[in-house]
């Protein structure tokens, strides 16, 4: 389940964005993730070690950094940068397979532009180069 999270690296760009949105989960001050949230009973299940934060967004007094899913980062992408990060299925023509990459689409002087993200881990690097457009 950790997998469906940005990595800490990527929280902490995010913070410096301002990404400010309720999260299920927080990365602690090691980067390792802090809590769970509890489907049975829907609520947010705490380590001892940050106990006392009640609220599931950033907290500027300490260095905890919420993990946000992959989904809520593309969406406030979307929502709050008009910047359209999605996967995008082909055929490879060098093995007929098929392959993926990630778009990202973004508007310049009104025109709309498009990166291909075709690195490994192409969902991160397309949230990275996102991050880059403001």
């Amino acid at each position: 389940m950790e997998d469906l999270f940005v990595s800490y690296e990527l929280a902490l760009q995010l913070k410096t964005k301002g990404f400010n949105e309720d999260c299920f989960t927080l990365f602690d001050e090691q980067g390792l993730l802090d809590n769970y949230w509890d489907l049975d009973n829907e609520e947010f299940i705490y380590n001892q070690s940050i106990k006392d934060l009640h609220l599931p967004k950033r907290n500027s007094e300490t260095k905890n950094v919420t993990a946000p899913l992959y989904d809520q980062v593309i969406e406030w992408l979307r929502d709050v940068h008009n910047i359209h990060v999605h996967p995008n299925f082909y055929m490879n023509r060098f093995s007929n397979l098929m392959d993926y990459e990630y778009q990202v689409h973004y508007r310049v002087d009104n025109k709309w532009q498009c990166m291909k993200i075709t690195a490994e881990d192409s969902r991160s690097n397309a949230i990275y180069q996102a991050l880059k457009l403001f």
